[in-house]
This record gives structure tokens, C-alpha cells and sequence, in this order.
């Protein structure tokens, strides 16, 4: 296997450059070269702590890291579980909801031709059928009084209250 040669990284940044123009936007270079100053000052100062510090950060860092990538992966998978129950329940309810909708629709349909088809019948009925007639009805009202409604062949409607008199 052939190693690629310099010419074809023309015009590519390397890795390091990447990481270096990321870190600058991150951490302007002018606050990382404090940093290192300081911290370059202070293990010069305190040698003994500096290397404590030091070698607590190399040991504690890994696991920290593991740590760190095991409560986001598992914030991942818990995640995408979450998705895949909500899409599986929420198909299985559109697999019942989309013939309820069906049925209801069709219920409302027929509904609907049925109160215009009632309505038609009836205008219609109204406009052909010869209908008149007349007529009294009496109806008890308490305290012994009666009330009298009587149609005749016309409009009108008479109501009359009675007291306790029989009338024909």
C-alpha cells in the first residue's frame, strides 16, 4: 500500500489545523496564551502541587470521559426509544382512527342525505296534499277550570279558559 503523496493535501487543512482553527473559535488564542502562562508560572512556583493536580487530572479524566459518553449515549438510546414507542403507538391508534373516520363519516353522510331527503318529501307534501280541517280540544287547568282551543277552517286558533262549565 502506498502512503498518499504531500501533493494531494494540497489546498486541504490537516487535522491539527482544523483543530486549531476550532479552538480558536472556541478559545481566543490570546486567552489561551494566558492560560499557559499562568499555569507555566504556577508549576514553576509550586512543583510538588502542580504535579499532584496533575496526575489526579491524567487519572480522574478517563473516567470522567466514560462517564460523560455513557450518560450521553444512554440520554441517546432512551431518546430514540421514546420516538419508536411514540411512532408504534401512534400508528396503531391511526390504524383504528382512520375507519372510525370512515364509519362516522359515512354515518354523517347518510344523516344528512336523510334529513334533506325528509325535508324535500315534506315541502313537497305540504305544496300538494290538500290539507284542512278543524277541530276543539278541552284540557283540565287546575283550580276546575278548563281550557278550550278551537281551530276552524281558516288561520286563526281560539284559546278560551272556562270556569268549571261544561261547554258543547
Amino acid at each position: 500500500m502506498t502512503t498518499p503523496s504531500p501533493a494531494s493535501y494540497q489546498g486541504r487543512p490537516s487535522v491539527r489545523e482544523r483543530v486549531r482553527t476550532v479552538l480558536d473559535r472556541v478559545i481566543s488564542p490570546d486567552v489561551r496564551r494566558a492560560v499557559y502562562t499562568n499555569v507555566r508560572g504556577f508549576a514553576h512556583d509550586q512543583p510538588l502541587l502542580a504535579s499532584f493536580i496533575l496526575a489526579h487530572l491524567l487519572l480522574s479524566l478517563p473516567p470522567l470521559l466514560l462517564f460523560a459518553s455513557f450518560v450521553l449515549g444512554v440520554s441517546l438510546l432512551a431518546a430514540l426509544a421514546a420516538l419508536a414507542f411514540t411512532l408504534f403507538w401512534t400508528g396503531l391508534a391511526l390504524l383504528v382512527l382512520l375507519p372510525v373516520l370512515c364509519v362516522t363519516g359515512a354515518l354523517g353522510v347518510g344523516v344528512w342525505v336523510w334529513a334533506v331527503a325528509t325535508y324535500g318529501v315534506a315541502r313537497w307534501a305540504w305544496r300538494v296534499l290538500p290539507v284542512s280541517g278543524g277541530g276543539r280540544v278541552e284540557v283540565g287547568v287546575p283550580g276546575g277550570r278548563r281550557g278550550v282551543v278551537r281551530k276552524g277552517e281558516g288561520d286563526g286558533v281560539e284559546v278560551e279558559v272556562k270556569n268549571g262549565e261544561k261547554g258543547e
